[in-house]
């Protein structure tokens, strides 16, 4: 069985460009205020900044799943 992926809007590319550039922003900026102030847990931080960026990557690549229809 062939599945046919419809072309996305140009307007959609954006936003999902956007979005993918939000969430890298905000784990740099999280990274970044981490190390630039004396915190005690900086490595916990840094740690979970790489786990989600890691996760949020590779959403992409898991196969979807489709629930059949009864």
């Amino acid at each position: 069985m062939t599945t046919i992926v419809p072309a996305r809007a140009p307007a959609l590319r954006a936003l999902t460009l956007c979005l993918h550039l939000l969430v890298l922003g905000l784990l740099v900026l999280a990274v970044g205020r981490a190390l630039a102030g004396d915190r005690p847990h900086t490595g916990l931080v840094i740690a979970a900044a790489v786990t989600c960026g890691l996760v949020y990557a590779a959403g992409p690549v898991v196969p979807r799943v489709r629930r059949a229809r009864p």
